[in-house]
């Protein structure tokens, strides 16, 4: 059996903020950055213009070194 009394005490809380969730962004985050839609987003993962990291089936995120190499292209 867990014994959750011990996580009350602790003085640090996992921070969301840190991590790889938050060293990468959503689709959603990544369309409004680059000001494309959703759908646009997700057939880029699909066709393999953009790499993604996959937590889960529902959670996936595009990493920023990703999302930077992406528009340094985009310029060129």
């Amino acid at each position: 059996m867990l014994n959750l009394h011990v996580f009350r005490h602790m003085k640090r809380q996992p921070n969301p903020d840190t991590g790889p969730i938050k060293q990468a962004l959503s689709y959603s985050e990544f369309a409004e950055r680059e000001g494309i839609s959703i759908p646009t987003a997700r057939r880029m993962v699909k066709r393999h213009k953009l790499r993604v990291m996959r937590f889960s089936e529902t959670c996936v995120r595009i990493p920023l070194s990703e999302i930077e190499r992406f528009e340094a292209e985009a310029t060129c």
